[in-house]
């Protein structure tokens, strides 16, 4: 394994590791120290919606000679925005918001960056090899990352966390300047240079097509319910301790984790029309029972068991709706020269409806939490009952 691969390697461990422990402590502080649901609403709202909007942003084309550049000065914002944060958090709490959407928007800039670059700095034939490990770290990160700063919030105080990333961004830093580069810009984004409107005729002179995506922009509304109450639930109404919480967190990744195994290897083998309907009724049923935990559970113990169940259904069911809308698109649209635009049209349409509807719940839970996540989870069966009603046409997943 070559020097540079080594390098890498290093710096995709650098750059997430404190990015990912420091975001679940800001959750947990927003959380612990507000009375109501607002402030975490503004702040997953704001993250979400760059999840959502900087991908789009991201889909010109880079020049590479400016990648370098650009990455150093994103590292150096970084640091100085968390030397700043150790510095005011006392007295101005809302920077952990500002903060907290600022980093998570650097971090998917450089992410795209290193993945426009990685065939350059990782020999051919282990390239696959580096891009499963970096994978299998990510995901290890994420169901050890909640757990381990649960842990130490309740040793340490937040502005430790800032500065634990702060030195993680400046070692990246490091790593970063001695990366190589292309310095001729080789890459080109078709989906730029297709037109909005003829992958979005494509996507709608289908009717089936359509109703899927319909479907699955209701359902993704709907469910993001869960996305905000759970976690205001857990801390702010069951009042979790900050390791449960975290042990919690965790059951998503794992969810997610279970689904990339199970869709290749048995998901593929059933019809897609099956397949959906299941991923909506666990979706369903994971907010009718978050509505009912909350109105018949008071044991700590078997609260945090049944959130982590919850949590990891979540994880399952979602990430297997959007790979089975995915499929079914890929499959229905013939037009090859269109199709990268498409699937990235139709992922964005079903994630669209997740910030509107983080606000709408984040204020609703204001009123009454239980009747939210029950209504909700009936909202979710009707759109099943619409979906198996209207959706005829049906394939085997590839």
């Amino acid at each position: 394994m070559s020097v540079k691969t080594v390098i890498l390697f290093l710096f995709t461990i650098l750059s997430s590791l404190g990015m990912r422990i420091f975001s679940f402590a800001c959750a947990f502080y927003i959380l612990c120290y507000t009375d109501n649901p607002t402030a975490f609403t503004l702040y997953l709202v704001a993250i979400v919606t760059s999840s959502v909007m900087v991908p789009l942003w991201l889909e010109r084309d880079t020049e590479n000679d400016f990648n370098k550049k650009i990455g150093m000065i994103l590292h150096l914002l970084n640091i100085i925005l968390l030397f700043v944060f150790t510095v005011m958090f006392d007295t101005y709490f809302n920077y952990i918001i500002i903060l907290g959407v600022i980093l998570h928007v650097t971090h998917q800039v450089m992410a795209h960056l290193m993945t426009k670059n990685v065939q350059h700095m990782v020999p051919a034939e282990i390239l696959e090899r580096f891009i499963s490990w970096c994978e299998t770290y990510h995901v290890s990160l994420n169901i050890l990352a909640p757990v381990i700063s649960g842990l130490f919030i309740g040793y340490i105080n937040i502005e430790h966390f800032a500065l634990f990333h702060l030195m993680t961004e400046v070692c990246a830093l490091f790593c970063l300047l001695a990366l190589p580069f292309e310095d001729v810009a080789q890459f080109s984004n078709e989906r730029t240079r297709q037109g909005f409107r003829p992958r979005l005729s494509l996507l709608l002179d289908k009717k089936e097509v359509s109703r899927l995506l319909f479907t699955a922009f209701i359902v993704n509304f709907l469910i993001s319910a869960f996305s905000i109450a759970m976690p205001i639930i857990a801390i702010q109404v069951i009042h979790l301790h900050a390791y449960q919480f975290g042990i919690v967190e965790a059951g998503y990744m794992v969810g997610w984790a279970m689904m990339m195994r199970i869709f290749p290897h048995y998901i593929a083998h059933r019809a897609l029309k099956k397949s959906y309907q299941i991923s909506i009724l666990l979706q369903a049923l994971t907010l009718l029972l978050l509505g009912m935990i909350l109105m018949l559970v008071h044991n700590l113990i078997v609260a945090v068991l049944l959130l982590l169940i919850l949590n990891t259904l979540v994880g399952l069911s979602r990430p297997l709706s959007q790979q089975l809308v995915r499929a079914y698109v890929g499959k229905t649209v013939r037009n090859n020269h269109h199709k990268a635009g498409i699937l990235t049209l139709s992922d964005t349409i079903s994630q669209m409806s997740i910030p509107i509807s983080l606000l709408c719940f984040g204020l609703l839970l204001n009123l009454h939490q239980a009747i939210v996540c029950l209504s909700a989870s009936f909202l979710i069966f009707v759109m099943w009952i619409y979906f198996t009603r209207f959706f005829k046409r049906d394939f085997q997943v590839e």
